[in-house]
């Protein structure tokens, strides 16, 4: 009979002599291929002593202000003749009573992996915080950049990210094409179309692609949030499958916004660099001088006046944008150089033709400061240089004396729309634990959590391959066991959630499967009895597209997706994962706004479902069907359920598999030691552990067994 001791923190629980305690422990149950997380639990019962009531603070009696709270699991231990055996939570079910008075109290003992649970709960995503540090300027320029490859990477506390922020040709809202020679204006031909005018200005527009973040980062995003620890074995960046794999950003269907509020998002631009066409002039009344400066280096330094209460200032402001389809605004301000106070004076709304404010002929008091324009519009937006002009004139009391030639722009004003992307703006809605649950499913991982609190995560193949053999035959009870069908069911089904998008749709039209997806039925079509079984990954899945010059019919270096709806419409799907890869189209036209386009002749990144997609060679996927690869158009079959399900699901499937249940009284030397990836040896059979339900103190063990096949 081995001696058990139960600890609170470092308080230890008295037991009742006779109470049986008992541990299910279970890593990859072959009942729940798709379980994560999973953890040994059994409620039992501890006696209500003196000792165990101070531990719980009498929580039968609710009247205690400041006792035990039941709604969280407390730190707890499990020792075996004074050996650590487990670590992880305690949690309070209730006490029974008897005479109304507490008698027992009923507890649960939790694996460390369940306290994950708890610890992350309903967070999502955008409440990982330490991810804005990866925060980019939004706007034409900065998203151009991105995805030609510059500024990936980022320096945190010393720790550099590589590769943490990168743009990839996945369109939001616009299907793209290419076709040379041809003129249809402001679509998505990619085609470089020299020239100016709407004629010429098409391919992808610049607010159509979004940046994706690392995932990686994000992983260590949640390290950081809920001070956790996962080991290297996998989640290491020199796991090309892992490190270079990205989620884009996509919250929003269509164009991303800087924040989700309702009305329409603004961009603002200073005016700036006026020269005055003329001379700068003076007037002299009553005995003062009264000057408008004609400063060459800006309008905001123009204005200035003697200190007199008899100086009037009357101007008019003449505004034409280049694109008279876009509504702006114009603001006129003065700022005094008395109080420093900044004061709008006059305003227009809405303008969309050119446009003049202020009159010439009113009388405007004013005092001593400096006047300065700023315009405003939902789009970008540009003013040529001279296109934005002032004209001014001094009035002495009623009296006019003297008026300012006019002044125009040097250089253009342009309207740039630009926000700090924030990834906890712009990060899709998703629970951080169906995050890491799809990141478990993915690879067929494993977890569990050591001595030092560091959750070893690996693949499964990986996990079973550290095994260690305990031959248990003079354990085992030979007068009770049973041997059962492994199978307990005809087909798992491996598969994504979101599957909607323009190409995965017309995908699954055309051919009656769904892209990606497996329907596992064993080696041989037999129909299996029993029911279907899935594994489903709660992320979008697309079919990404290389390009065919629709004119010459010649294949081009361009892959793109197309994240909308088979109506070809913006779609919010599910969250996105992808590679993206840098690579070379020869050229492509890239929209920096509604009237300007420009020619990209750099390698850009571009996405795919496999970890580099010139080449199947070596190359995994997050595909689970060995599909097509869209740029080589040849099978790649490294797939996931080849790489990380095969070895484990056929032998499940197998015909000489078998589930056999037994009974052993184990060791305490073996109980300490096995884990989850060893192997038993019972009567020179090796078998692999599905699960065992050890009773500590007697060492009784119901043991679920898988023959290695």
């Amino acid at each position: 009979m081995q001696q058990v001791q139960l600890y609170i923190g470092d308080q230890r629980i008295e037991l009742f002599k006779d109470e049986t305690i008992s541990l299910t422990n279970s890593i990859q149950n072959v009942k729940d291929v798709a379980k994560v997380f999973t953890d040994f639990t059994k409620t039992f019962s501890i006696p209500a002593t003196k000792s165990n009531n101070k531990v719980f603070k009498h929580y039968y009696n609710f009247d205690i202000v400041g006792g035990f709270d039941a709604r969280l699991k407390t730190v707890g231990s499990i020792k075996l003749n004074g050996v650590d055996f487990k670590k992880g939570k305690i949690k309070l079910e209730g006490v029974d009573l008897k005479d109304n008075k507490p008698n027992a109290y009923r507890v649960t003992f939790f694996g460390d992996l369940v306290d994950l649970k708890d610890l992350i709960g309903d967070d999502l995503l955008s409440d990982l915080d330490w991810l804005d540090n990866f925060q980019k300027e939004y706007s034409t320029g900065s998203v151009k950049d991105n995805l030609k490859g510059g500024n990936t990477s980022y320096t945190i506390d010393s720790v550099t990210y590589p590769n943490a922020i990168k743009t990839a040709l996945i369109s939001t809202s616009e299907r793209l094409y290419y076709r040379s020679s041809a003129n249809t204006e402001v679509d998505g031909n990619l085609w470089y179309h020299t020239g100016g005018g709407q004629v010429h200005e098409h391919g992808v527009f610049w607010k159509d692609l979004k940046y994706s973040i690392a995932v990686y980062v994000i992983v260590k995003a949640i390290e950081v949030k809920y001070n956790i620890t996962f080991s290297d074995d996998f989640f290491d960046y020199t796991t090309a499958e892992y490190s270079s794999l990205m989620m884009l950003m996509h919250r929003k269907k269509g164009y991303a916004k800087a924040s989700y509020s309702t009305g329409v998002q603004l961009y603002q631009e200073p005016v700036v660099d006026f020269n005055q066409i003329g001379s700068v002039w003076s007037a002299t009344q009553d005995g003062n001088i009264y000057t408008v400066a004609g400063t060459y280096d800006g309008f905001t330094a123009s204005g200035q006046f003697g200190a007199t209460t008899e100086v009037y200032y009357s101007y008019l402001v003449t505004l034409d944008a280049q694109d008279n389809n876009i509504p702006y605004n114009a603001y006129l301000y003065f700022t005094s150089d008395a109080t420093g106070v900044k004061t709008l004076i006059d305003e227009i709304q809405g303008a969309d033709d050119p446009v003049y404010f202020g009159d010439l002929a009113l009388i405007n008091k004013t005092a001593v400061g400096e006047y300065s324009i700023v315009v405003e519009a939902a789009e970008s937006l540009t003013f040529l240089a001279g296109n934005i002009s002032v004209e001014s004139r001094m009035i002495y009391q009623t009296t006019s004396i003297g008026s300012g030639a006019e002044k125009g722009t040097l250089v253009d004003t342009d309207i740039e729309e630009k926000f700090d992307w924030l990834p906890t703006q712009q990060l899709p809605k998703m629970k951080v634990l169906d995050f890491l649950t799809g990141l478990w499913k993915i690879w067929n991982l494993t977890a569990y959590v050591e001595n030092d609190g560091t959750i070893k995560v690996q693949k499964l193949d990986d996990f079973y391959s550290s095994a260690t053999s305990y031959d248990v035959t003079k354990f085992i009870d030979v007068n009770t066991s049973q041997v059962n069908i492994a199978l307990p069911y005809k087909q798992i089904n491996f598969k994504f959630k979101g599957r909607k998008t323009f190409l995965a749709a017309t995908f699954e039209q055309l051919n009656n499967r769904e892209y990606a997806t497996l329907e596992y039925k064993g080696e041989n079509p037999d129909n299996w009895v029993g029911n279907e079984y899935k594994v489903e990954l709660p992320f979008e899945k697309m079919v990404y597209e290389r390009l065919t010059d629709d004119h010459s019919l010649e294949s081009k270096n361009i892959m793109y997706g197309f994240f909308a709806d088979d109506n070809q419409e913006p779609y919010i799907g599910e969250p996105l994962l992808h590679y993206a890869t840098l690579q070379n189209p020869t050229s492509i036209s890239f929209r920096d706004s509604t009237t300007a386009h420009s020619k990209i002749t750099t390698s850009i990144f571009m996405p795919s479902n496999q970890v580099v997609f010139a080449t199947n060679t070596g190359q995994n996927t997050i595909n689970f069907y060995p599909e097509l690869n869209e740029w080589t158009a040849s099978v790649n079959d490294n797939s996931l359920f080849e790489e990380n399900y095969k070895e484990y699901i056929q032998d499940v499937f197998n015909e000489k598999r078998r589930l056999t249940r037994v009974k052993a009284f184990l060791p305490l030397r073996i109980i300490l030691k096995y884990t989850l990836a060893d192997t038993f040896i019972i009567a020179g059979k090796e078998y692999k552990i599905n699960s065992i339900t050890t009773n500590l103190q007697t060492g009784e063990s119901d043991m679920e067994l898988l023959n290695v096949v």
